[in-house]
């Protein structure tokens, strides 16, 4: 056996870190803590109880993922035995996970006794898992055999679309990551972020590969529970989206919330302000990734990037190529906005059973997240926004971002989000709505968008608000907040 495929395994270097140091945490929680030597145990037991029920290299399993050590057990485990494995949320109606399951075409479903069941898959009981010491188990799989199956964020019917990562991509992406990232066997990460969403599975399954430990905390009422659990038990990173640094920044804790903490927080859903915000009052290790589900991390700024080019995502990570490409399809020089796509060459080249006529992101080799943006001179990046959300006001392409980034650079703001919405002979107007922290006008921040951006790149209306919604991950949910807009406008005709 090659050590290239032990290493396709997620949990390869396991076994080593059992036998180096047995009695060392590798997860602690409010309950327990579980040292390697157990932690090791329980996976080659729990892979070999599945086995006997059948579940081979390449048979898809789906895994209901809650945030208990038993999980994060099944989840190697599957691994171990190069079962492609689908993450679904139990917080999620059970019809729609049956759904996804199904299009992922699995066998196999891992939960617990009590969990709603769908028909139609072999259901495998977490709770029955017992450890053993030296099961007889198939090899370890190979580098391109499937290890996950990612949802994406876009639908085909009402299902998310589904994409393939080799053990190959996990592999070379865990390693471009500890390039920029570093974590080895003393660090301890925090856990904060569900498992069953992609990035905070990734993160998780990362903390053990290198020998760290995983802090799985008990639930938190106060941001001074967290310094709490940062000082006792030596948390070292942690991965949040921006809703919890949002709340953590505005919670009137004494700053700095997670010292000497490291934090990575994967969206650009964050405007420089709130950056510089979270960067004071929570911790100054903050570090910007931009990344999708489909093909996970592709880009990260460090903190030293983020003091230099405080709007920037960083550059591309180890391994990726990344080109800005104009109308004609061609990739555009430095500082020249366009569409962003990105390459190497273990991405997948489409999603799962894909519909005919159904949208792909995936063509000629290259991976297009539909995301707009430029890079400077230097390939540092920079984003604009969605595709989808690029506004076109009497043949002018507006970037809600750069409205944004204007807005917030007044005292009176503190968070804002830019739509458009049609209209006759314009084709749109630019819809600016926005969350005060001290009293301001309509036209006091209309004038500063003007002052700072010129009468045409400018918003045609303000709205002042209460609240912004948002999805899960924290991002603005711009198909609401249209919604809203247009009820707040319908006097006006806007449609």
């Amino acid at each position: 056996m090659t050590a290239a495929v032990e290493d396709g395994w997620l949990g390869y270097r396991v076994p080593e870190f059992a036998r180096r140091k047995p009695d060392a945490p590798a997860i602690i929680t409010p309950d327990e803590t579980v040292p390697w030597g157990e932690f090791a145990r329980r996976v080659l037991g729990a892979a070999a109880d599945f086995h006997a029920q059948g579940v081979r290299p390449g048979t898809v399993a789906a895994i209901l993922l809650r945030e208990r050590p038993q999980d994060l057990v099944a989840l190697f485990a599957l691994q171990r035995l190069g079962a492609p494995t689908l993450c679904l949320d139990p917080a999620e109606p059970a019809a729609f996970s049956a759904a996804i399951a199904a299009r992922a075409e699995a066998r196999f479903l891992v939960a617990d006794r009590d969990d709603p069941l769908p028909a139609g898959m072999t259901i495998i009981d977490m709770g029955a898992i017992r450890p053993q010491d030296a099961p007889i188990l198939p090899p370890p799989p190979g580098l391109d055999m499937v290890s996950f199956i990612s949802r994406s964020s876009g639908t085909t019917g009402g299902i998310p679309k589904l994409s393939t990562a080799t053990f190959r991509l996990a592999l070379e992406r865990g390693r471009g990551m500890l390039e920029r990232f570093p974590r080895g066997e003393n660090d301890r990460y925090l856990k904060l972020t569900k498992i069953s969403f992609a990035f905070g599975r990734n993160a998780a399954t990362r903390a053990l590969e290198n020998g760290g430990a995983i802090i799985i905390p008990p639930p938190l009422r106060r941001a001074t529970d967290l310094t709490d659990i940062v000082r006792r038990l030596g948390a070292t990173w942690t991965v949040l989206t921006p809703v919890h640094l949002r709340d953590l920044a505005r919670s009137g804790a004494p700053a700095p919330i997670l010292p000497g903490v490291r934090i990575l927080c994967s969206t650009a859903a964050l405007s420089h302000a709130e950056r510089q915000e979270i960067r004071e009052r929570v911790s100054a290790g903050l570090h910007i990734g931009y990344g999708t589900n489909e093909v996970g991390g592709l880009t990260l700024a460090v903190p030293a990037d983020l003091d230099e080019r405080p709007a920037s995502v960083g550059r591309a990570l180890p391994g990726v190529d990344v080109e800005v490409v104009g109308p004609d399809g061609q990739a555009a020089p430095p500082e020249l906005v366009g569409e962003l796509r990105f390459r190497r060459p273990e991405f997948p080249r489409e999603y799962v059973d894909p519909s005919p006529g159904a949208s792909s992101r995936f063509a000629g080799g290259w991976y297009y997240p539909g995301d707009v943006g430029w890079l400077d001179a230097d390939g540092y990046i920079y984003l604009k926004g969605r595709i989808d959300d690029v506004i076109n006001v009497g043949g002018r392409k507006l970037y809600p971002a750069d409205i944004e980034a204007r807005l917030a650079l007044h005292p009176a703001v503190a968070d804002s989000a830019v739509v458009g919405l049609p209209v006759a002979r314009r084709g749109m107007v630019a819809v600016a709505v926005v969350l005060l922290k001290q009293p301001c006008t309509p036209a006091e921040l209309h004038a500063h968008c003007e002052a700072g951006l010129g009468p045409s790149r400018s918003p045609q209306e303000v709205l002042i608000a209460e609240t912004l919604p948002r999805t899960a991950l924290g991002k603005v949910d711009r198909w609401a907040l249209a919604g809203v807009a247009r009820m707040r406008l319908k006097d006006k005709g806007y449609g």
